[in-house]
């Protein structure tokens, strides 16, 4: 079928089923669109100049920077969507931007994971990539910066709540879904320390998990960890691609991945901020962003 079919089709939700598997439609970034229908907003010429740009002017001030993607479930999934959909699956603004050293893709860390694992690299019923797809990412920057990944046994669980059952996605209408288990793996966090800097104010302080999701704009999330033989700060740039929760856990922090390597972290879920960059002064900068928004990405 044609995409535009089934955009009309769902014309009044962000959610379609395709064959037992929801994805995204008819959303602000038109994931569907510029990946099988050329809809492209921002122009990959224009993004490729806003990263160059940056890395030139941090490098100047010795800092790192890396730019991290995160496959939407639209690519990861092509083999299943081309079954039903018509068109080739396009990443122009992937394709331009990592012609530039710095940028990382996940998508082949991801692929090579979900084969060793034998496990699916999206939720069912989500928009978001799953754990395992997660962890891929971690697995790929770590990789590009020359660190061995942390490894985890991954086991699996029946079940979890996905956004796009959601009435604000979904309306009201029940899904027949293929049924699928959820990768899952714990991290312990007793080792590292967490609070939070309120950005307005720059004090620190210690909210709770809840409050933190449903304020994430207006804090950094921090973790510190004495029992690495450095003193390195990194600054991470997220969406919620990053910090997908663990069924079993209120807080489930894919953030330990990467806080298992440097002795201070700073999480902001938003877009690269160069103010926050100054106040900082991380050694090293990662942008980690969902392949969607670069079609809506600005500087």
């Amino acid at each position: 079928m044609d995409l535009s079919y089934l955009k009309k089709k769902n014309q009044e939700y962000k959610a379609a089923n395709i064959a037992g598997v929801l994805f995204l439609i008819n959303d602000s970034n038109d994931e569907m669109g510029q990946h099988y229908d050329n809809k492209i907003a921002v122009k990959p010429e224009v993004l490729y100049d806003i990263l160059y740009n940056r890395t030139r002017q941090l490098n100047q001030k010795n800092i790192g920077y890396i730019f991290a993607i995160v496959p939407d479930k639209s690519v990861l999934m092509y083999n299943h969507i081309s079954k039903y959909i018509k068109g080739k699956l396009q990443r122009e603004h992937v394709k331009k931007i990592t012609t530039l050293p710095n940028v990382v893709d996940g998508l082949k860390k991801i692929n090579e994971l979900a084969k060793e694992n034998k496990c699916h690299t999206c939720i069912v019923n989500d928009s978001h990539p799953n754990l395992l797809s997660q962890y891929g990412v971690y697995h790929a920057i770590m990789e590009f910066i020359g660190i061995s990944p942390k490894k985890y046994n991954i086991s699996h669980i029946n079940y979890m709540v996905g956004d796009l059952e959601h009435p604000i996605n979904n309306g009201n209408r029940k899904q027949m879904l293929r049924k699928w288990e959820c990768p899952v793996f714990d991290i312990t966090s007793e080792l590292i320390d967490n609070y939070q800097i309120h950005i307005p104010t720059w004090n620190l302080v210690n909210v709770s998990p809840p409050e933190l999701l449903n304020n994430r704009y207006a804090y950094i999330d921090v973790y510190i960890n004495n029992n690495v033989n450095n003193n390195y700060s990194i600054l991470i740039f997220h969406d919620s691609n990053t910090v997908l929760s663990n069924p079993h856990h209120a807080n489930f922090p894919v953030k330990l991945l990467y806080s298992s390597h440097y002795k201070h972290c700073y999480f902001l879920w938003g877009q690269y901020d160069a103010s926050l960059v100054s106040r900082i002064n991380p050694h090293l900068v990662i942008e980690i962003t969902a392949e969607r928004f670069l079609n809506g990405y600005r500087s």
